[in-house]
């Protein structure tokens, strides 16, 4: 055995004439471009220009990201064409929105995304990819989620409920105020919505949810009185045209 050295020159010397069998080893990441092993037989002289050629297998490489926060996003199919848009290959990203294509020919390839529901493409959801002597990098591709369009002006629904006067009356969010309307919507600045003490306390949060309490009115709060108190909101495009209107009707025991 030998190895090359420069200029990838190879030789055997001191042979007796004989049949012999010259062969390359296989090394990944090249591919032989003739046959491995060549028959040779000495007779009177040296046998020269037993040469072997062999080109490298290349990659295609590149990421997957979130155009709006920079994120890689893993678990995404790419798949790889030859020159006549047939698929060859497929693979998925991994940790950072990385993939990649390996052992590949010089040649002319396409990748493509496979868009997933709730995303559209920021920019091109197949890339050209020529190899010639050199693997391709940074061949990536951008998405962003696929938000409903913006409804504006912003219509709130009004609210009803009930409530005891001798009892505090706590809501959630599934039931509160932006409940019954779009989902995502925030109730703007509810530190400052406030009632009139004579009918208790409320406090409202961002989700809708609230606490009514009327244990701790500073007056009699008669018996199907409303309480009433206004709100805004944001559904994540824009604020409410009008406040939205929330009553609650309190019933007292008789004593």
């Amino acid at each position: 055995t030998t190895t090359t050295g420069p200029g990838g020159y190879y030789e055997f010397l001191k042979l007796e004439p004989g049949d012999y069998e010259v062969c390359e080893e296989d090394r990944d990441g090249w591919k032989h471009m003739d046959e491995r092993c060549r028959d040779i037989t000495l007779e009177f002289e040296d046998v020269t220009d037993v040469d072997f050629t062999n080109v490298p297998l290349l990659c295609i490489s590149g990421h997957k990201f979130n155009s709006e926060t920079g994120d890689g996003l893993s678990g995404w199919t790419i798949q790889l064409k030859d020159s006549t848009g047939a698929v060859i290959a497929t693979t998925t990203t991994g940790t950072g929105g990385y993939y990649e294509f390996c052992g590949l020919e010089a040649g002319d390839y396409e990748v493509c995304e496979v868009l997933k529901s709730g995303w559209k493409a920021v920019g091109p959801i197949c890339i050209d990819v020529t190899l010639i002597s050199q693997d391709s990098t940074d061949n990536d591709f951008e998405n962003e989620p696929d938000i409903p369009p913006c409804v504006c002006p912003f219509l709130i629904k009004n609210d009803l409920y009930t409530a005891s006067c001798d009892e505090v009356k706590v809501v959630d969010a599934d039931k509160g105020i932006l409940a019954n309307d779009p989902a995502g919507s925030v109730v703007l600045n509810p530190e400052s919505i406030t009632i009139d003490p004579k009918y208790g306390t409320i406090e409202v949060n961002e989700d809708g949810s609230f606490v009514y309490d009327p244990t701790v009115a500073t007056g009699r709060i008669s018996s199907g009185s409303y309480v009433i108190f206004k709100y805004n909101a944001n559904n994540g495009y824009c604020d409410s045209k009008y406040p939205g209107i929330a009553k609650i009707q309190v019933s007292c025991p008789r004593r």
